[in-house]
């Protein structure tokens, strides 16, 4: 879709880089956190574990990144806030 491929890092420490993306796996949802555009903002993808539909959180910027994200992590996007 994008041809991009964002670096995801499964060792989740609350803090991401610019241009990265850390994934955080609970009992009941999985959340990504994306650094996106020049402002460093953070964007979430939180995905539930039972029904698999996911909310999308703060897409301020740079659609390519996040696009790419929805793709990989986030098939059933269901809401955006």
């Amino acid at each position: 879709m994008t041809g991009q491929n964002t670096s995801v890092d499964d060792n989740y420490t609350g803090h991401v880089e610019s241009g990265s993306a850390a994934r955080r796996t609970l009992p009941g949802a999985t959340i990504v956190k994306a650094s996106v555009g020049p402002m460093d903002n953070n964007a979430y993808l939180i995905t539930c574990s039972q029904s698999g539909e996911t909310l999308l959180i703060d897409a301020a910027n740079d659609a390519p990144t996040l696009l790419d994200l929805i793709e990989r992590f986030a098939p059933t996007l269901t809401l955006i806030v």
